[in-house]
């Protein structure tokens, strides 16, 4: 996380002053954002294959009270606007997500803590709306109103109580909605929310050779970044 805070303030720092507003007609903008906020919850795993007595094999299903996670990452987004009031924004969104459950099993109701660490990389585009701020005699800029589509793939590993662990590959995709602050230097402040998806199927994990691990929910958090 601080790794990510330094690079997204020496990015900052890096790029050129400017003076006065980005209009709609300088042919498109580009944003750079740390993104602060939560992860989906972690939902179920399930442990398919897994060596039972006598060799035979069996199924376990986990399941909880979802437990949302928290995330940190980074995003850049360049805006292609159509006029002054709206166009659309395609980018990609680097995100660190740590998520932590205690799981109970389903046909015998054994506790277990689960933690999942992913890492994903996600393409999002999604239309864009603004509102000039100078009408609402609000400090700032313009206002801008996002609605995101995210579709990536991430890396992670899963651990139960500490002890087994597993390396995995999954899916990741979800949308949010979103307002922007721009201020007159440049400087943008904002919020989000949404709903995300991770899911990952047919992993190894332990003795078991058909694991799957599904973490969905509401996501939400604040955007700080700059505009070049």
């Amino acid at each position: 996380m601080r790794s990510l805070l330094l690079f997204a303030l020496a990015a900052a720092a890096a790029l050129p002053a400017a003076e006065g507003r980005i209009l709609a007609t300088d042919g498109g903008t580009d944003d750079l954002r740390l993104v602060v906020g939560t992860a989906p919850a972690l939902r179920k795993v399930a442990l398919r294959g897994v060596a039972g007595p006598g060799a035979s094999t069996h199924s376990e299903e986990w399941s909880g009270t979802p437990r949302i996670g928290t995330a940190v990452g980074l995003r850049y987004l360049h805006g292609w606007w159509l006029d002054e009031d709206g166009g659309l924004k395609t980018g990609v969104t680097l995100l660190r997500e740590g998520l932590e459950n205690s799981l109970t099993r389903d046909a015998t109701g054994d506790e277990r803590t689960y933690r999942v660490t992913t890492t994903s990389l996600t393409l999002d585009v999604g239309p864009s709306f603004r509102a000039d701020m100078d009408s609402l005699d609000f400090p700032g800029d313009f206002f801008e109103f996002e609605l995101l589509a995210h579709l990536g793939v991430a890396r992670g590993v899963a651990e139960a109580d500490g002890v087994d662990s597993s390396s995995f590959q999954a899916l990741r995709y979800g949308i949010t909605a979103g307002v922007v602050m721009t201020s007159f230097d440049r400087w943008q402040v904002g919020l989000e929310a949404g709903y995300a998806n991770l899911s990952a199927h047919r992993l190894r994990w332990g003795n078991s050779e058909d694991s799957s691990i599904e973490a969905q929910g509401l996501v939400g958090g604040f955007n700080l970044g700059y505009r070049w």
